[in-house]
């Protein structure tokens, strides 16, 4: 049995039988869905030797359109909670309007940092702040011009 029915949704064989055989191939066998360690759902599909594996909730969508997605196409969880496969939970989303749904769904992350020549206290977004991995260089700084007193090889602290 496939697991995540729920009552309303529609299941894989379900839809088979609405929307016709599966790729339309006769030696076409589908295996699955399995779950991943991070709890989404894939698909095992073989036709004509070669195997490919595909989002479960994709080749669903896929099958309720009678068509396949186009490179700029992606299927999207309206409620954000991809283990929840029904089919009135999947919509069609271009690739840039699904950016800016979870962009707009994250807030941006702040840490507050010291600058290590004025010691002042500031905040940074998370992703405006670049760390040095070989921590050769002091730093991220509050202002430029601070930057540019701590990559000086004259400049002492006070």
């Amino acid at each position: 049995m496939i697991p995540n029915i729920r009552l309303g949704c529609t299941n894989l064989y379900s839809l088979l039988s609405c929307y016709g055989s599966p790729g339309g191939g006769i030696g076409m066998k589908i295996y699955g869905p399995y779950t991943r360690k991070d709890g989404r759902q894939h698909i095992v599909l073989y036709e004509d030797g070669k195997r490919k594996t595909v989002s479960y909730p994709k080749y669903l969508l896929e099958k309720k359109l009678g068509r396949s997605l186009l490179p700029n196409e992606t299927c999207d969880h309206i409620d954000g909670d991809y283990t929840n496969n029904c089919l009135d939970n999947l919509q069609l989303l271009s690739r840039a309007d699904n950016i800016r749904k979870h962009a707009a769904l994250q807030p941006p992350e702040l840490i507050t940092l010291t600058c290590p020549i004025c010691l002042k206290s500031f905040t940074k977004l998370m992703k405006d702040v670049r760390w040095n991995k070989k921590r050769t260089k002091s730093g991220p700084y509050c202002s430029r011009s601070c930057a540019g007193k701590g990559g000086h090889p004259n400049y002492k602290p006070e």
